[in-house]
């Protein structure tokens, strides 16, 4: 078969594209893989008064592979226990890490379908039998996409209702969804969270605002001294964030935190200082003016692919084609984007 063909590029494409999601999905999981991170994830976003019952010293994770192996889920789910405090009662907290660029509408029916393996599980291990409760379990999905979740968290709403009384039969389940974005304008708590800082880093507008929030995990990391947490969040950082905001630059060396830090502060004074030199700013406003009141769209391009070119070191063919059609319009809207755009792919987001 002739390898040069559309067909062999795009299984290869498709390949690379797997090998991303598998390995983000490996570091988002390696950072709930982490009793701390747990504690913070319910002490900060469970507003509930039987939080304060928990005996966190018991925190324990539970193994997901009795879901794996009957339902081929992705391995990116987190299971754990802990007791309320002087007894031996089991609460479960089951979080499901949703991390897609779209919100599935059949979530409460995985979710449902997941907490009865779940049970399952538990009778078979534990032991149980008719005289014995089956211990309570908090489902919580965490939601990173961009878009605001759309659908339904109730399994109820899902399903058909026939009047006549068989809706007393429908089960009625829910579960807790905690989106991201929704938390983007929200300050870093004066005390340690390290849910909340990883939320403030992943929707930071700036490079500001990112290099604000990585020095507080940095502190409270440092507070903590937990190798396994270091090492987590630096997986995350170098496979999963930085990338996502400077694909030009290589972090693969950097080995811990303080380094990426050094980088960080190098990459956001450079970049400064280089917009400040080159008068990036001033010159947009002016040519932006000019091609307005002289309906001048092609100095218009010119202004957008310098830009581009100056910011983002690497422009695509695809973008430099999608310029060369684009209306005025168009145009003027992707100059404005540029000052506050991270990626490429942001100044092109409508």
């Amino acid at each position: 078969m002739d390898a040069s063909k559309p067909t062999g590029r795009k299984t290869s494409r498709k390949g690379t594209r797997e090998q991303q999601r598998k390995s983000i999905d490996a570091s988002y999981k390696l950072l709930f893989s982490q009793p701390t991170m747990v504690i913070d994830l319910l002490k900060g976003y469970v507003k509930q008064e039987w939080i304060e019952q928990l005996d966190f010293s018991t925190l324990e994770q539970v193994p997901t592979n009795f879901v794996s192996s009957r339902l081929h889920q992705r391995h990116n789910d987190c299971i754990w226990r802990v007791l309320w405090q002087g007894t031996k009662r089991w609460l479960y907290v089951y979080v499901v890490l949703e991390f897609q660029s779209k919100a599935d509408w059949l979530m409460p029916l995985r979710m449902m379908t997941y907490l009865g393996l779940l049970y399952e599980e538990i009778v078979k291990v534990n032991g149980c039998t008719r005289k014995d409760k089956l211990p309570p379990v908090l489902p919580m999905v965490l939601y990173n996409g961009k878009s605001p979740w759309k659908f339904t968290t109730q399994l109820y709403d899902l399903i058909d209702v026939i009047p006549g009384g068989i809706e007393q039969f429908i089960p009625r389940f829910d579960f807790l969804l905690l989106e991201e974005h929704k938390y983007k304008d929200h300050p870093l708590p004066a005390t340690r969270n390290l849910v909340a800082a990883l939320f403030k880093l992943e929707t930071s507008q700036g490079e500001d605002d990112l290099l604000h929030a990585f020095e507080a995990v940095k502190h409270w990391l440092e507070q903590e001294e937990q190798k396994s947490l270091n090492k987590a969040f630096l997986a995350w950082m170098k496979g999963v964030l930085l990338p996502s905001r400077w694909e030009h630059i290589d972090f693969e060396q950097v080995d811990d935190l303080e380094g990426v830090h050094s980088m960080l502060e190098e990459t956001v004074v450079e970049w400064k200082q280089n917009w400040k030199k080159e008068g990036l700013a001033e010159g947009m406003q002016k040519g932006l003016q000019q091609g307005l009141q002289q309906g001048r769209a092609e100095g218009q391009r010119e202004m957008l692919l310098a830009l581009l070119q100056a910011k983002f070191v690497h422009l695509p063919d695809a973008y430099v084609t999608q310029i060369e059609s684009a209306s005025p319009e168009e145009l003027e809207r992707w100059l404005m984007n540029t000052l506050q755009a991270s990626t490429v792919e942001d100044v092109f987001q409508n």
